[in-house]
């Protein structure tokens, strides 16, 4: 019995190793499996990377021209990843070739693979940099070139000691081609960085003496004056001669966008010499020329982009590298074929992989060459320079070219702006349950997600924009502040809101029998001083009311935009109600009133998008304002358990009684335009003037750095309305 237990126990034993043991063949089997991987991954590592490297080439090629006209996130990400995945790759890879041994003759063809690494290094010509940042580490890549290219030459010269030097001129040409091509780059992020600047706080004599050194008052006065001359002519569906004049004004837009010699073009003591260009854009004014000042500003634009994060820009020199790596390559290839063939006949064993592998990079570098060439000239910048004032076949190419790419037609940018309401941002905030990672951002102080949505830019809001734009500067007159110097009423560089003031006085001329709206902004400008004066809490003598420019300025940027944002709404909503209550309005009235509320509507969520999401001209103390009062909207008007919509909350605010709070002082002046609206026309005139002054002013004010980063994530609409300053010379 001892016995038949013994072996019983001895038998489970060894069940119970088996289960938690596996056999030393299963163990060795594993062991075969990772070690032929290994093995295999070797053998084919470099082989891997290589076509890795060159897929993201192509990748980089075809999807970075459509970074500029398609805002999108999951894009974005992808290029990202593709232009730092690219130099990794083929920096490891030049790293891993000088380890090869050169007498194997199978290595000598991998061998040949460096210089397309260095071709690879000089990445593609419709993406040299992702942002701007990039574009400032131009030393570090010239470094980097100075580096590679010492790999690369230590790689080449072990071609020579090889068995078979046939592939050394293949090798040579492709190392010449790598070499100009990342040279090209490194040259491209220099070009991008800007040469000097001036800020509008420096000196007039400096102004005048750069103004002088390049010439800039002799290019604005000739760039208004092809301007007048399009709109006298009426040339202005003449897309030709729309981009002749954006192509001579591209330096002036350059150094606008860049704040380059900032202090000349926005220098508010500058001489005006007239205004002849605004004067005839305005008397002549029709769809053709606000269609015509938008397509400059875009042209504008698309050439600063190429310029900025492109090889396009570069002109002569760029087609000079494209056919020199163009001429290069296709010899190396022809070099290529004749070498595979002679060795073939020495037997000289070369891998089918290999040279397979050779003739992908090879074809595959001559076709992205034809391809960066085609997409050149249906680029904004070149063709224009180079085929238009040609004869024969340059002006045949030049047809075929205009033809296939459609440029008038073609569109630059998203025409995307996104919308931000904070009513509607609040009421999703409060009854949307947020998950853990919300919890903690908001624990942590970040915003939550807020309520944005894009909209297209419609041609009423364009037309709209241009419009007052163009009414202001033709009201705003300069006076005299020295002899022979004059300044302008208007002065972006503070918010102030002159714009609103030189409407009124517009308006009360051209309807002299109507005097109601001058006496209400004037009753707005009292209400905004006592809110000031019992925030003081001074007990001096009552002071004179300030002018409507003063109290814009006291209130503060940012109050100002939160304050006429729910100004806006509750107008609106009064609006709505009135509209449910009578119909005696004629069709042609209501449809061109609701276009422009619907404009004035998109433009007041629009900048506060740019205010809450970009963070345009906001320091860190709006921001912290912005956040109180968001919160005090949350707690003063909707409940953690209750179901609310916007009537509802903006009911509560016109309710509202401290008159002394920004939700009591948007409802004071949102009744005073409401009693305005009631008795004369001119409400949402006044509301819409001051939204685009606002829009100008975050346009002219933010700095370079978010201009230009709009410019390669879809555009923004407040960039183009940037380039519309420049165009239509409110040189302050």
């Amino acid at each position: 019995m001892r016995t038949l237990r013994d072996s019983q126990a001895c038998v489970c034993d060894l069940r119970w190793r088996e289960l938690n043991y596996p056999p030393a063949a299963a163990q060795d089997q594993q062991h075969s499996l990772v070690s032929h991987a290994q093995h295999l991954w070797n053998d084919w590592e470099i082989q891997c990377l290589v076509l890795v490297s060159f897929s993201l080439q192509v990748f980089l090629l075809f999807s970075a021209v459509f970074r500029k006209r398609h805002r999108s996130v999951v894009l974005s990400v992808l290029l990202w990843l593709a232009y730092l995945s690219a130099d990794s790759v083929a920096v490891y890879l030049l790293g891993r070739l000088t380890l090869l041994v050169g007498d194997d003759p199978r290595h000598q063809i991998v061998l040949f693979w460096a210089p397309f690494l260095l071709l690879h290094l000089g990445g593609q010509e419709t993406m040299t940099a992702f942002s701007m940042e990039d574009c400032a580490l131009w030393k570090r890549h010239l470094l980097n070139l100075a580096t590679q290219v010492s790999l690369a030459v230590y790689v080449v010269c072990r071609q020579w000691r090889g068995g078979t030097k046939q592939l050394v001129a293949p090798t040579t040409l492709m190392f010449i081609a790598g070499m100009t091509s990342y040279a090209e780059r490194i040259v491209a992020l220099k070009r991008a960085q800007p040469s000097s600047s001036m800020s509008s706080s420096e000196s007039s004599n400096s102004i005048h003496t750069y103004k002088e050194d390049h010439g800039i008052a002799h290019r604005m006065n000739k760039y208004y004056d092809k301007q007048a001359s399009i709109i006298s002519q009426k040339q202005e569906r003449n897309f030709s001669e729309v981009m002749e004049l954006a192509t001579f004004g591209f330096s002036l837009g350059l150094d606008f966008l860049m704040d380059v010699a900032k202090g000349y073009l926005a220098d508010p003591t500058a001489l005006i010499d007239s205004l002849e260009t605004e004067e005839i854009m305005l008397s002549r004014r029709s769809s053709d020329t606000d269609d015509m000042s938008f397509k400059l500003a875009e042209i504008h634009l698309s050439l600063i982009y190429d310029h900025l994060y492109t090889k396009f820009g570069g002109n002569l020199m760029a087609v000079c590298c494209r056919l020199t790596t163009f001429a290069l390559t296709s010899i190396a290839l022809v070099l290529f074929v004749v070498s595979t063939r002679l060795d073939h006949k020495g037997n000289t064993y070369y891998e089918t992989a290999d040279i397979t592998i050779s003739y992908i990079l090879l074809v595959g570098a001559i076709a992205l060459e034809i391809s960066s060439v085609f997409l050149w000239l249906l680029s904004s910048y070149s063709p224009w320079k180079f085929l238009r004032t040609s004869s024969g076949a340059g002006r045949v190419l030049y047809s075929i070219i205009k033809y296939l790419g459609r440029l008038e037609s073609r569109v630059e940018w998203s025409w995307k702006m996104q919308q931000l309401n904070m009513v509607d941002w609040c009421i999703q905030e409060r009854q949307t349950t947020a998950g853990w990672l919300e919890r903690m951002k908001r624990c942590v102080g970040i915003e939550g997600r807020a309520c944005t949505k894009p909209v297209e830019v419609s041609a009423d809001l364009k037309n709209l924009v241009l419009h007052k734009m163009l009414k202001t500067l033709r009201g705003a007159r300069p006076y005299s502040i020295a002899p022979g110097i004059r300044q302008w009423v208007l002065d972006l560089t503070k918010f102030r809101g002159q714009w609103a003031q030189v409407w009124v006085h517009g308006y009360s001329i051209s309807n002299s029998s109507q005097r109601r709206l001058p006496q209400v902004v004037q009753r707005l400008t009292e209400l905004l001083a006592k809110t000031k004066k019992r925030e003081k809490e001074s007990s001096a003598a009552p002071q004179r009311a300030p002018e409507i420019n003063s109290q814009f300025q006291d209130l503060g940027f940012v109050k100002s935009v939160f304050l006429w944002h729910l100004v806006t709404d509750l107008c609106l909503l009064e609006d709505q109600a009135d509209n449910d209550t009578t119909t005696t309005t004629t069709t042609t009235t209501s449809s061109k009133n609701y276009k422009l509320k619907s404009s004035i509507r998109e433009l007041s969520n629009y900048v506060m998008y740019l205010l809450v999401k970009c963070k345009a001209t906001v320091t860190l103390y709006d921001i912290d304002s912005l956040s109180g009062i968001r919160q005090s909207m949350l707690r003063a008007f909707i409940r953690n358990d209750q179901q609310v919509d916007r009537r509802y909350i903006l009911e509560n605010i016109r309710k509202y009684d401290d008159v002394y709070g920004v939700f009591g002082k948007a409802n004071s002046i949102a009744l005073e335009l409401i009693q305005v609206g009631k008795e004369e026309e001119g409400l949402w005139d006044l509301i819409a003037i001051v939204w685009v002054e606002m829009l100008c002013y975050i346009a002219f004010n933010c700095d370079a750095a978010f201009h230009t980063k709009q410019l390669c994530a879809g555009g923004e609409f407040v960039t183009h309305v940037k380039m519309l300053l420049l165009i239509l010379d409110f040189s302050f």
